[in-house]
């Protein structure tokens, strides 16, 4: 709901993984600890489709 609430006020909305992607390919962060982290909020309750966390060929790099 908050997504659709922002977006309706013109603001521009990302995922909550896109930071730590960019900093992926940015090389600030190794693929271990994007991983780390992703599987990090997942655990604390972030929601994400199960194939997304599977898909294979999906190198942030």
């Amino acid at each position: 709901m908050l997504k659709l609430v922002a977006q309706a006020y013109g603001l521009k909305v990302h995922w909550a993984t896109t930071p730590i992607l960019i900093a992926c390919r940015e090389n600030k962060l190794t693929i271990a600890q994007a991983k780390s982290m992703i599987n990090r909020l997942v655990d604390a309750g972030l929601r994400v489709k199960p194939q997304t966390l599977v898909a294979k060929g999906n190198n942030p790099r």
